[in-house]
């Protein structure tokens, strides 16, 4: 009730006060209020009243120390905390929390109420709200000394009065930015830990004119999420970014990317981009991913021509058109050229465009379109040529791309083989030594189940492949004649083992009686 004097509050009598304070009362818990007030007076009345409740002594205290919770005056509270106390230090087996956590309660409320406060509650109410609605209000009065001894008091975080602090201290102060920071520093550099989060504070010294004061305070916030964006909205773009590469959190640093190239025109966003490398490849990547025209701009924005000519080369990777695919090539060979530094890739890209020129050339002079030799590789299309029986052609394009001697034997065999030109392949294998040696054309033989065409070429092999070769073959008798030649009595026991002629196995047991008793 409010009046022009007093401030009054009314509410009906608790049953705990009832049991304490009712005249003629007999409950345990006024018997044990008595005994406090007679033991003070010295009187050892007190003593029989304390035995007279000894069972019900636990129900007396829990009785007083909610009563003293709904008693507004302070003298009262602390008689019947006494008497709680008194009961308590008879009983062995209580908790005592509940006495401290209501003397607790019962002294902040009580400096709520206080008249230089003025925030009267009960403490049903004081419970009703968070702790830090009650610190809140007394923000809101600028009391924040008391919001600070009370945090203290209740053990309870107080950056909350930290951060209003220097919030109410910027927006009061009349100094400059670099004085107010070190009245700051000053009180926050001597906290034990920390405050969370100096966002809020960055905030009000912005909005207050002290840019260059939040911008500071922004370098001690722990938590790039919450500083990047503040930052951007200052117009602190590169300090953004900064702190989006401190963090290591590779979607803030999208963040700061797409907010710079929606705020920018594309010749500054492409500047911007390049001073933070780590920036610029995440860009390139996000551009590669979606596919994004962009990324073509850049690159020729920042001089990237090795970067350009490679985005020529993927773009046009699943290019059918072989017009158009080599004059994409040719402006990628030309880019190239201008980068001292590619000068393999330039290369590569030279002998593609040759490639793709007589693959155009093949192509016209076949009808079978499925047939077509673009976009085969150089090895690919030595094999077509060869299985088509163009090996004058196969010859020359060995030559015009200088194709190792070795793997073009390698493509010229099996292609020859494939198509079984087996008076081509003896002339391949006669004409010189062949680099490759003669196991290859046995082993495509036998791949291709033509062994009377692989054992022309056994005899060619080394000495000590020739006994395994023909048994691979099924040739016995020249599998043993060669174990004999080489002296491999293993080998000759495998062929006799092998063999069903009993002739055979006959002389094939002579033999190796023979060699080991010499």
């Amino acid at each position: 009730m409010f009046t022009d004097d007093v401030h009054e509050l009314l509410s009906k009598v608790g049953e705990d006060s009832k049991s304490v304070f009712q005249i003629g009362s007999t409950a345990p818990a006024a018997l044990l209020y008595d005994a406090v007030d007679t033991m003070r007076a010295h009187s050892s009345r007190a003593d029989e009243i304390v035995r007279s409740i000894r069972d019900d002594m636990p129900q007396a205290v829990d009785t007083c120390i909610a009563a003293a919770g709904a008693e507004p005056d302070v003298g009262v509270q602390q008689a019947l905390l006494r008497a709680a106390s008194l009961g308590k230090s008879f009983l062995t087996a209580y908790n005592g929390d509940k006495l401290v956590d209501m003397c607790r309660s019962l002294r902040v409320v009580n400096s709520l109420a206080s008249y230089a406060v003025g925030i009267p509650a009960t403490l049903v109410q004081f419970h009703s709200l968070p702790f830090e609605e009650w610190v809140e209000r007394l923000l809101h009065r600028n009391l924040h000394q008391l919001a600070l001894r009370i945090c203290a008091y209740m053990d309870a975080p107080a950056d909350q009065v930290y951060v209003h602090w220097a919030c109410a201290k910027i927006r009061a102060s009349t100094i400059d930015d670099d004085a107010l920071y070190r009245v700051l520093r000053e009180r926050l550099d001597t906290l034990p830990r920390p405050i969370a989060s100096y966002v809020d504070i960055a905030e009000v010294a912005n909005a207050c004119g002290f840019q260059r004061l939040a911008i500071r305070l922004l370098m001690h916030e722990p938590r790039a999420a919450s500083q990047v964006p503040l930052l951007i909205s200052m117009g602190q773009d590169d300090a953004a970014m900064d702190a989006a590469m401190r963090s290591g959190d590779a979607d803030l640093v999208y963040f700061v990317i797409f907010h710079l190239f929606k705020a920018l025109s594309l010749g500054d966003f492409f500047q911007t981009i390049a001073r933070t490398p780590a920036a610029a490849r995440l860009f390139e990547k996000y551009c590669t991913d979606m596919d994004a025209p962009v990324l073509e701009d850049y690159y020729f924005q920042d001089d990237a021509f090795a970067k350009s000519a490679r985005l020529i080369v993927v773009e046009n990777l699943h290019e059918s058109d072989a017009v158009k695919l080599v004059a994409n090539l040719k402006v990628a060979l030309k880019m190239l050229h201008n980068d001292k530094a590619s000068v393999l890739e330039a290369h590569a890209i030279d002998q593609q465009i040759k490639l793709l020129q007589v693959q155009q050339q093949f192509s016209r002079d076949i009808s079978n379109e499925e047939e077509s030799y673009i976009g085969l590789t150089l090895n690919e299309t030595l094999a077509r040529t060869l299985a088509s029986g163009n090996y004058s052609r196969a010859t020359k394009l060995r030559t015009d791309f200088k194709v190792p001697e070795r793997r073009f034997y390698y493509i010229k065999v099996h292609a020859l083989v494939g198509r079984r030109d087996w008076a081509e392949l003896a002339r391949l294998a006669h004409a010189r030594k062949s680099p490759i040696g003669y196991r290859p054309f046995v082993d495509e033989c036998v791949a291709a189940l033509q062994y009377q065409e692989a054992a022309k070429y056994v005899p060619k092999c080394d000495v000590q492949d020739r006994a395994a070769l023909f048994m691979r073959i099924g040739f016995y008798h020249e599998a043993a004649q060669a174990a004999v030649q080489a002296r491999d009595v293993d080998t000759l026991r495998q062929v006799h083992a092998a063999a069903t002629d009993p002739t055979l196995q006959h002389d094939i047991a002579q033999q190796i009686e023979q060699l080991t008793s010499r």
